[in-house]
């Protein structure tokens, strides 16, 4: 749980950087897939702690 925290945090922080560097709708976009990727990713690792 406190690992997830400190990557959503580092994650904030590099999409930060991002939208100075390419612009906000890539940003966003970027950020969309990641949180997907998160939630796709927690789900598995639910299923995996369940069986």
């Amino acid at each position: 749980m406190v690992i997830g925290l400190l990557m959503m945090g580092f994650i904030v922080v590099f999409l930060s950087f991002f939208i100075d560097v390419i612009g906000t709708s890539n940003a966003l976009l970027i950020s969309t897939v990641l949180f997907v990727l998160a939630i796709v990713l927690l789900i598995i690792k639910s299923k995996k702690v369940t069986k």
